[in-house]
C-alpha cells in the first residue's frame, strides 16, 4: 500500500512525465506477477509435502478398518488434483507477462468476477471431496461409542461449516481487495499518462 500511496501522490501533483508512467504501471504488473508466482510456488511445496506425508501414512501406518484408507485416498487423490491445477497455474502466470496494459487489466476484472461467484464450481467440489474424506478417516477412531460417534462427526460438521460460510468468503474478500487495489493503481496511472497525452 504504501507503494500505491507514493504512486498516488506524484500522480494528484502532477510531477511525473509519460515514460515514468509507463515504467510505473509496468512494475504494478511485474510486481503482481511476481507475488502470484512466489505464492504458486509456495502453494506447491505445501502440496507436494501433503502428498508424501499421506503416501507414507498410506503405505506404513496400520489402521483397522478400511474407511481410513479409503479417507486417506480421498486426500491423495484430491491434493494430487490441486498440483496438477498449480502446475497449469504456473503457464498461466508466464502467459501474463505476454499481455499489454488493457488485456492485464481484463484478466484481473475475469479474476474479480470468479471470486464473487464464490470462486467456481470446481471449488466447491474439492470441497465436497474433502469433507467425505474427512468423513472416513475420522471413522474408525469416532465409532468406538456413539458419544465419540456423535463428537466427531459434530466437530466435523463445525468446521466444515465455519470453512464453507466464514473463512472461504473471507479468503474470497480479501483476494477482491487486493485485485482492486492493483486495477486502481493501474487506472489511476493510465489515467496520468492520458492527461499528459493531451
Amino acid at each position: 500500500m504504501e507503494n500505491f500511496n507514493e504512486i498516488k501522490s506524484i500522480w494528484e501533483n502532477g510531477h511525473t512525465d509519460s515514460s515514468i508512467s509507463n515504467i510505473t504501471i509496468d512494475d504494478v504488473i511485474k510486481q503482481h506477477i511476481r507475488k502470484k508466482r512466489n505464492k504458486n510456488i509456495n502453494n506447491m511445496i505445501l502440496l507436494f509435502l501433503m502428498l508424501v506425508t499421506l503416501a507414507l501414512m498410506i503405505g506404513f501406518a496400520s489402521f483397522q478398518m478400511w474407511t481410513t484408507y479409503f479417507g486417506l485416498s480421498i486426500f491423495l487423490m484430491v491434493t494430487c488434483y490441486l498440483i496438477y491445477l498449480r502446475r497449469n497455474g504456473r503457464s498461466k502466470i508466464s502467459e501474463l507477462e505476454l499481455l499489454d496494459n488493457n488485456e492485464f487489466l481484463s484478466i484481473l476484472k475475469e479474476e474479480k468476477k470468479k471470486t464473487c461467484v464464490g470462486n467456481t464450481k470446481q471449488q466447491t467440489n474439492l470441497f465436497i471431496l474433502y469433507a467425505i474424506g474427512f468423513g472416513f478417516y475420522i471413522y474408525e477412531t469416532a465409532s468406538k461409542s456413539i458419544t465419540s460417534l456423535l463428537i466427531g462427526y459434530g466437530a466435523l460438521a463445525i468446521y466444515l461449516l465455519a470453512a464453507k460460510f466464514f473463512y472461504f468468503p473471507l479468503i474470497a474478500k480479501r483476494n477482491q481487495r487486493k485485485t482492486d487495489e492493483i486495477i486502481n493503481q493501474i487506472n489511476a496511472l493510465q489515467n496520468q499518462y492520458d492527461e499528459k497525452k493531451i
